[in-house]
């Protein structure tokens, strides 16, 4: 690395990629919306509180990021969702 910074940069896309649970990317789905399910515990320097898991959804259509505090929440909000895209309709 030539400079600290460009080694703080890529070690934040490793540690992404490794708090990446789930994503859509490859199927069918993805061409609609982009969807990536993450482990807020597996990202460093996030603030406090941390969600349980987050939902990050990405389209020309529409931009959400939910936050689930607990496990039996997921599932209510990946319908909410599902409900505007069929993105996630594979995560209910």
């Amino acid at each position: 690395m030539s400079a600290i910074d460009d080694d703080r940069i890529l070690r934040s896309f490793r540690d992404m990629i490794a708090a990446t649970l789930r994503t859509n990317a490859f199927a069918e789905a993805g061409r609609e919306a982009l969807a990536f399910k993450l482990d807020s515990h597996k990202i460093p320097g996030l603030p406090a509180p941390l969600p349980w898991r987050e939902i990050w959804v990405y389209s020309p259509a529409s931009r959400a990021s939910i936050c689930a505090p607990d496990p039996s929440r997921v599932v209510a909000f990946a319908g909410r969702i599902a409900a505007t895209t069929s993105a996630l309709r594979f995560w209910a």
